[in-house]
């Protein structure tokens, strides 16, 4: 839920970011999406509050979650050579499911999350597999990029939907973005 409620606050702030690029500074939209945005802020600003007090009063310094994948018993490369392969098919088949005939914006994201995790993950681990792995890490990156300005724009087109000049604008703009995926 909290994330959530961030994503109400980013989701605003690069629609009226790319609104703003496409010529559409004013107009009823931009001033409904400001007013979504003051909302959205208050409403996380809120939730962080009370996520704080209740996180205070009942946190353990010491606890922390378990990685059930992760085995502490085995070495590194035991770890990698078991979970780096599954999480190399989970991407794959991600992939595959987000460039389908029918896919549609909401699986892109979820490509676009999904590659993002597993370059984290690949950067992490970038000495053990050596020198091949920072040019992989850059290409997740560059997708990660176009499949995140995809994701703005659509995000975008969902706010103003009544407002033919911004909706069409910013459809140019996904249009764009799409062909150099």
């Amino acid at each position: 839920k909290l994330m959530d409620l961030c994503a109400a606050v980013r989701n605003c702030d690069v629609a009226l970011t790319l609104l703003d690029q496409v010529g559409v500074a004013t107009g009823a939209s931009v001033s409904r999406l400001k007013k979504m945005r003051s909302d959205a802020g208050q409403k996380l600003h809120r939730r962080l509050r009370a996520e704080r007090r209740k996180h205070h009063a009942a946190s353990d310094p010491r606890s922390h979650p378990k990685d059930l994948d992760w085995k502490l018993d085995q070495s590194l490369e035991a770890n990698l050579c078991r979970v780096l392969p599954a999480l190399a098919e989970e991407f794959f088949d991600s992939g595959n499911a987000a460039i389908s005939a029918h896919a549609s914006y909401q699986k892109l994201h979820r490509f676009r999350l999904q590659a993002k995790r597993f370059r984290y993950t690949l950067e992490l681990f970038e000495s053990f597999y050596g020198s091949e792995m920072p040019r992989g890490a850059e290409i997740l990156k560059e997708l990660q990029d176009r499949l995140g300005a995809i994701n703005d724009c659509s995000t975008t087109i969902a706010i103003p939907r009544r407002d033919h000049r911004a909706v069409t604008a910013v459809g140019k703009l996904v249009n764009e973005r799409k062909a150099v995926l």
